[in-house]
């Protein structure tokens, strides 16, 4: 799914929300994690994938203190953790 993707599904054509932009970093990570599995050794891959994992916890730590119905439902449905 891409960002055009998500913006028509969502309905929300506020790219700055929080929402929109865990769903882009999930996107982001998902893509160079899948690039990773092929080119182990490019460590700016690495860099970037843990710069945007970074940014994706601290944006769901602002939602889940500013909007807990969200929080919950871009958990369940868009983040998967282990």
């Amino acid at each position: 799914m891409n960002k055009a993707e998500t913006l028509q599904k969502e309905g929300d054509q506020n790219t700055g929300s929080p929402t929109y932009q865990i769903i882009t970093f999930t996107q982001r990570i998902k893509n160079l994690s899948q690039h990773l599995q092929s080119n182990h050794k490019d460590t700016t891959a690495k860099r970037g994938v843990h710069t945007l994992i970074c940014k994706r916890k601290r944006m769901l730590k602002y939602l889940q203190r500013e909007n807990q119905a969200e929080y919950k439902e871009v958990m369940a449905t868009y983040v998967k953790r282990k």
